[in-house]
């Protein structure tokens, strides 16, 4: 299915973009299953970050809303530098613009939700997991949002989700589980196609304002769903052995 989408891309552009973007996922999760299972001395859920986590569903969804700020002030910033549509960007909005019925459907399964699992599995929960078994959560937060960004390669494309990486990896980081970055992911994403599918009208303020009101928004709702106060005696299941406990995650 990948090759024959590859060679009918002349055709069948948007169709074949989605196929490979299936593809393209389906890589990234079996890296992340393969990873985790081949990996010594944890099980594949400590790997991967599957546990529960210690956020409480109230901070979960102010995280998401948060993202969703933050992604859309990401997509005004470069629309205000007129690089929005430009690169895999632009292809993506092509390939589910007025799309309707199963492709659209299609469009929010591949575009939208498979990317937030497969991509945070890997780069949340493989990577920067891992990177915290040897390095500060900084280290570990900045290195898998920079490997998350190559990976997209596309410079545009890569800029945003540097940005977007570094939220994601915070969310992660403080939860001690990969689930709220996914649903951080998953809801955006999906959020995103459906709005480029039926083509929702903008807002008649500058792209620029507009962004560093959003970023500043989705600044603030992150810090206030991960400033969790006080202390708890033990950690979540999968919980990497260079968190301490006393990093301060009950509620």
């Amino acid at each position: 299915m990948c090759a024959r989408g590859a060679t009918r891309f002349e055709g069948d552009a948007p169709d074949a973009l989605l196929r490979a973007a299936l593809c393209l996922e389906g890589f990234w999760l079996f890296l992340a299953l393969g990873g985790a299972l081949v990996a010594d001395g944890a099980s594949v859920s400590e790997r991967l970050g599957l546990g529960r986590g210690a956020l409480s569903a109230w901070r979960v969804t102010l995280a998401v809303a948060g993202f969703l700020a933050v992604s859309h002030g990401v997509h005004l910033a470069l629309v205000a530098v007129e690089l929005r549509d430009t690169g895999s960007l632009a292809r993506l909005d092509d390939a589910v613009r007025a799309a309707s019925g199963p492709r659209l459907a299609f469009a929010v399964a591949v575009i939208g939700l498979l990317p937030g699992v497969a991509e945070e599995l890997l780069f949340r929960g493989l990577v920067q997991r891992g990177l915290l078994r040897v390095a500060p959560a900084l280290v570990a937060v900045t290195g898998a949002a920079a490997l998350f960004a190559v990976a997209h390669a596309d410079p545009v494309h890569s800029s945003g989700a540097f940005v977007l990486g570094l939220y994601l990896g915070a969310v992660a980081w403080r939860a001690r589980s990969v689930r709220p970055a996914v649903a951080c992911h998953a809801i955006n994403n999906a959020a995103a196609v459906l709005a480029a599918a039926i083509g929702l009208p903008g807002l008649s303020l500058p792209p620029a304002a507009l962004a560093a009101g959003l970023l500043a928004l989705g600044g603030v709702a992150l810090a206030v769903a991960l400033a969790v106060p006080g202390r708890i005696a033990s950690l979540p299941e999968g919980t990497p052995s260079g968190i301490k406990a006393d990093d301060g995650i009950a509620d």
